[in-house]
């Protein structure tokens, strides 16, 4: 492959397939559990300052930055870039061109050989156009080929590049890092304060929140759009974690790889894990009920979920996305999934942890831009996971059946931990990550600049009801993408102009 060749790839795109819902019981809105907290006493809406860039240097230092972080993570990609390196990037039509010159440039300063390739997009975004439902629809219908590989994958690693960033690469469902996400395809999200975040800082906070994680007994989670669940942290957990579980040998899920020592420092920056991640044991016992509007693929009308065991009994609500989301627990209902106690893919198997006060929603979200769930990243943000994972996955391809698993998002989450020794600490508090007022975390704050600053969270969404005056169930919950569109046009109005 010759330097500085841009190879353009066609992609077929999957046809969306309507579907019929599953027998599984519905209800309508009126059933679903009001949000908890009317009182507007959540923290008051805030939006970070987002400004036109027009050149290349402008994303120099970001790109630079990015690059030298420590490989490990998929969720703050980092690339360990030491200079020297053979690397091939690998985007997408739809990438801004600033981006890819930006890395390129950068990486080329560290004396590194880059080769780009260019696929024709597929459709809008990592995550989609935003519709959740039509997403969900879509999965409906794909089943995991383990015979169809990767061929531009298996070509690069043929031609030993160090890294390839832009595909995220797995073996048997656990992340190889010599395939790394491209992180901010567009010039503000590669400029935004999150990627410029000093990684002593960010670290400091992961550390000092695990700490408390590593300590938790029993659990609550409470959000005002109707979350309340409840869970024990069991030490066989971390058995799991550790690789000593006498008969659970789950190697990890994705990202997260379990072994000797996994369990003394975070598994995964910014995406810490708040329920065992992909770790489910026969007296797990989460339950409650999740309300929600959005995931990882959009918003949806407001859904509701009953949690029992560890696993979801009931979905209630959700328009389209509730009814395929009931279609893919029926369809999945009678396997016997590796790893897990029972059959069925119901399973609550992640509540991971946002910790950068500084990650935002993108301020194009449904106005220029496609749906993207780059607010999760955000500290004191929630995302919960139910399905399957990792080399449960793989084995789903290899079987011919459907794997995978999907998200609500929490905004305004209470997170809060009951030790062995009977202490009570709230994690999350409102959706504020409470080891940010630490004492310590703000003196590692103080050597790059003001602590206030630093610490602050640059984004927090409007919700009416919630944290600004109106109506959660008019105004927001059956059609909350009408009112982010609304938000983001008065808030970032100077952007589309």
């Amino acid at each position: 492959m010759k330097r500085n060749t841009y190879f353009f790839v066609a992609i077929l795109v999957a046809v969306v397939v309507s579907l019929q819902f599953s027998d599984l019981p519905t209800s309508s809105a009126q059933s679903v559990t009001s949000p908890q907290d009317q009182k507007l006493d959540y923290p008051a809406p805030r939006y970070p300052k987002v400004t036109k860039i027009t050149s290349v240097e402008e994303l120099l230092p970001n790109a630079e930055a990015v690059i030298k972080r420590e490989k490990g993570m998929l969720v703050r990609p980092g690339y360990g870039i030491r200079g020297g390196e053979k690397v091939l990037i690998v985007t997408n039509s739809d990438t801004d061109p600033l981006v890819v010159e930006a890395f390129t440039r950068a990486l080329r300063e560290q004396r590194c050989s880059v080769d780009v390739v260019i696929l024709q997009s597929q459709g809008p975004g990592l995550y989609g156009s935003g519709d959740a439902a039509e997403a969900m629809a879509t999965r409906l219908k794909t089943t995991p080929d383990a015979r169809r590989a990767n061929w531009l994958v298996q070509a690069a690693l043929k031609q030993n590049y160090d890294i390839i960033i832009g595909q995220s690469i797995f073996r048997d469902g656990i992340v190889d890092y010599r395939g790394a996400r491209l992180e901010g395809s567009t010039r503000e999200s590669l400029a935004s304060a999150e990627l410029a975040f000093p990684e002593e800082l960010h670290q400091a906070i992961e550390r000092k929140t695990w700490g408390i994680l590593r300590r938790a007994y029993k659990v609550r989670i409470t959000d005002p759009e109707g979350t309340d669940l409840r869970f024990t942290w069991f030490e066989d957990y971390w058995k799991v974690v550790e690789g000593m579980h006498p008969t659970i040998k789950i190697p990890g899920a994705i990202s997260h790889v379990y072994g000797a020592g996994k369990s003394e420092d975070p598994i995964v920056p910014s995406h810490l894990m708040g329920v065992p991640y992909m770790i489910l044991l026969p007296q797990s016992d989460g339950e409650g009920v999740v309300g929600a509007t959005i995931s990882h693929k959009g918003t949806f009308p407001h859904l509701k979920m009953t949690i029992k065991n560890h696993q979801i009994v009931k979905i209630e609500g959700g328009g389209s996305y509730g009814d395929r989301w009931r279609e893919l627990l029926e369809k999945r209902k009678n396997i016997q999934y590796p790893f897990l106690p029972g059959p069925g893919s119901a399973y609550w198997m992640e509540a991971a942890i946002g910790t950068n006060p500084k990650s935002s929603r993108p301020h194009d979200v449904y106005v220029t831009g496609p749906w993207s769930s780059n607010d999760r990243r955000r500290s004191g943000v929630i995302h919960l996971g139910f399905g399957t994972a990792g080399p449960i996955d793989s084995w789903a391809a290899k079987e011919g059946v459907l794997g995978g698993h999907d998200h609500v998002h929490l905004y305004f989450p209470t997170y809060e931990v009951e030790t062995r020794d009977g202490e009570k600490i709230k994690l999350i508090d409102k959706g504020h990550l409470t080891v940010l007022d630490d004492p310590e975390v703000r003196e590692i704050a103080a050597r790059y600049g003001d602590p206030d600053e630093l610490l602050r969270e640059d984004w927090v969404p409007a919700i009416p009801g919630i944290n600004v005056p109106g109506d959660y169930w008019k105004d927001y919950a059956n059609n909350p993408r009408a009112w982010i569109e609304k938000e983001h046009r008065e808030v970032y109005g100077h952007m589309f102009e």
